[in-house]
């Protein structure tokens, strides 16, 4: 059943093509020359084509990004899950300790020692809540714009984009940040970065490039990320290599946020309906 509802929009497309065909045929005689007979079912069959390949890219690109999310999501849960599990080690080790400050509280007899014996207790509390297990939100770099419907749905990240030129033959590109789960990002860095073989035709706006920094990086601090949404559309403009697709993307920390393994990062096509070839390389952070 779930087939046959994939398979609607091209039954639809060969329906109308096929009435097309027909329709031709009834007006066969009306055409004055075979020249326009032709034309006519070629630009027919040609619309048809292109339809279909269009219907069948943008599917492939929406389980893409489906599939994407769901490694994600998946790689949230195993971070969650070791994060709980060291958790309970530290929050044992502090029950021992805050039980050895106990007994060693009814042997002390000095206020100052007091003072400072409830202190270390208030410290190691603070860090026992700091330490205790929950879930962390995991953000995605995504082009904009991207398919963000309304929740339980799931957005579709713009992992492959076309843009446009400016005047010195820089990329304008344009992009976000997502939140794909169901946790605040609180107090966060961005990293935006681009292909080692790319260059900022300008500073992007709202981000700065730190002392030190690689040439092909630039950051941006953030206050939060609400769940299950995006921040505002940013932009950059990028000098990339002739005729040659690129890669953008970034990394980020914060203090809600499982720790990634590895940079999010789509590519920006400039040859080809898809990237065929192997993206400019992309150096790790340091």
């Amino acid at each position: 059943m779930v087939i046959l509802l994939a398979l609607v929009p091209y039954i639809l497309v060969v329906v109308v093509f096929v009435g097309a065909i027909v329709d031709l045929q009834k007006d066969w005689d009306e055409y004055k020359s075979s020249h326009l007979k032709v034309t006519a079912l070629v630009v027919v069959l040609l619309v048809s084509v292109l339809t279909l390949v269009s219907l069948y890219q943008e599917n492939t690109e929406k389980e893409n990004s489906q599939q994407e999310i769901k490694r994600l999501e998946a790689k949230a849960d195993a971070a969650n899950g070791a994060q709980v599990a060291n958790t309970l080690l530290y929050i044992t080790s502090f029950e021992k300790l805050n039980g050895e400050l106990n007994d060693l509280k009814t042997q002390v007899k000095t206020d100052a020692l007091q003072k400072q014996l409830t202190g270390v207790r208030a410290e190691l509390e603070a860090t026992q809540k700091a330490l205790a297990p929950g879930p962390k939100a995991v953000l995605a770099f995504t082009f904009w714009p991207f398919f963000n419907p309304q929740s339980p749905r799931l957005p579709v990240l713009a992992n492959q984009a076309r843009f446009s030129t400016n005047e010195d033959g820089s990329y304008h590109v344009e992009f976000t940040v997502v939140n794909l789960t169901d946790v605040d990002a609180v107090d966060g860095e961005i990293t935006l970065l681009i292909c080692d073989a790319c260059k900022f035709a300008k500073e992007p706006p709202e981000f700065s490039r730190l002392n030190g920094q690689a040439d092909n990086q630039r950051n941006r601090v953030f206050q939060r990320i609400l769940a299950r949404s995006a921040l505002a559309e940013m932009a950059a403009d990028i000098i990339a290599p002739a005729n040659q697709n690129f890669i953008v993307g970034m990394n980020y920390r914060c203090h809600t946020c499982v720790l990634p393994s590895e940079p999010s990062v789509g590519t920006v096509l400039v040859t080809g309906s898809l990237s065929k070839q192997a993206p400019s390389a992309l150096s790790p952070i340091k």
